[in-house]
Parts: structure tokens; sequence; C-alpha cells
């Protein structure tokens, strides 16, 4: 009901409110057909970015504009995170999580001998 009002009172049209009912029954009868929600959803959301996206990927040889603002910086930094961190990890063979383990089983031995030696 409250999208109902929301839809209609935006700009006082019946095709707002057709659109409206007719997403929303696509919407409904997604996982009845099998189709997953959630790709559909991020495909809206990333489709109404797209206009900005195009823009900014229009400037030829200059790759910067991904990293001239603090925001896009740290997801440009997240994402490489991600997507590298696997790779890392499986071409060290683990060996950064086994050398953590070492040296707080090492903490672990030195704290409780401090411990023992002021009994």
């Amino acid at each position: 009901m409250f999208a109902t009002l929301g839809a209609y009172s935006l700009h006082q049209s019946v095709v707002d409110l057709v659109t409206l009912y007719v997403f929303g029954l696509l919407g409904f009868g997604m996982p009845a057909l099998g189709v997953p929600v959630a790709p559909a959803v991020i495909g809206l959301i990333l489709g109404l970015a797209e206009p900005d996206a195009a823009r900014a990927v229009d400037q030829p040889g200059r790759p910067s504009v991904f990293i001239t603002q603090p925001i896009s910086a740290a997801l440009f930094l997240l994402t490489a995170i991600i997507l590298f961190a696997p790779w890392s990890r499986a071409r060290c063979g683990g060996v950064a999580a086994a050398r953590l383990q070492r040296g707080l089983r090492q903490g672990r031995r030195h704290a409780r001998a401090q411990r023992a030696g002021r009994r």
C-alpha cells in the first residue's frame, strides 16, 4: 500500500502504478519460476549506475579517473585485495597463516613460562 502511495504521489500517473504492479508481480513470480532474485536486483542497480560509469570510462588514456576521489580509491583498493587474496594464499601455500599460528603458540608458551616463574 505504501509503495502504491509513493509511486502515485510522485507524478500522479497511472503509468507509474502499472509499472509498479508489473514489476512487483514479476519479482513475486521469479522464485516460483526458479529465477534468482538477487542477480536481478544487482543488475537493476548497476544498470542505473551505468551512465556514470560509461562517462568515467569515456576518458581515453586516463586511468586515474578511478582513484581521484578517496572513496573511489578505497573501493578500487578493496576490490584489488578481494580479487588477489585467493591467488596470494594459494601461491604462498598458507605460509603466512602457519607463521602466525607458530607465533601465537610461542607467545602463549612465553606467557606461561613467565607466569610459572612468578610463583
